[in-house]
C-alpha cells in the first residue's frame, strides 16, 4: 500500500472542507506516530 499514493487521490476527490479537515487530522496523526517510531530508532 503506498500511502501518499492514495492520499493524493483522497485529496483530489475532496470538496468539502469538512473531509480536508478530516484528512489533515488523519495525516496529521500518521506523521507523529512517524515521528515516535524514528526517536524509538535512535535510542
Amino acid at each position: 500500500m503506498d500511502k501518499k499514493k492514495d492520499l493524493i487521490q483522497m485529496l483530489e476527490k475532496i470538496q468539502n472542507p469538512n473531509h480536508l479537515a478530516m484528512v489533515y487530522g488523519f495525516v496529521k496523526r500518521m506523521y507523529l506516530e512517524e515521528q515516535k517510531e524514528r526517536e524509538k530508532k535512535h535510542e
